[in-house]
């Protein structure tokens, strides 16, 4: 990963992982509300067994994510650092 900002001219390039959780919402209801709706472009061009399924399976996955009345997943992202000479 060091050699792409490297060949854009980028020194001194460190990586740092970053770990946390990310709620989505108090209770599966709201969690299904919010993300269906950030993600609902998604669906587009699906015939509606399609849609039907794939609502299913998020349904299934914040199901499986409620735990102390949250929805809570993983998340994990990369704080990128380095410097143009």
């Amino acid at each position: 990963m060091r050699a792409i900002p490297g060949a854009a001219g980028f020194a001194g390039v460190s990586f740092q992982s970053l770990h946390e959780p990310m709620n989505f919402g108090p209770d599966p209801y709201d969690a299904f509300d919010f993300v269906s709706g950030l993600t609902g472009w998604m669906l587009e061009g699906l015939d509606e067994a399609g849609r039907d399924a794939a609502l299913a399976a998020l349904r299934t996955t914040i199901t499986a994510h409620t735990d102390n009345h949250e929805v809570t997943y993983q998340s994990a992202t990369w704080i990128i650092q380095a410097h143009k000479p």
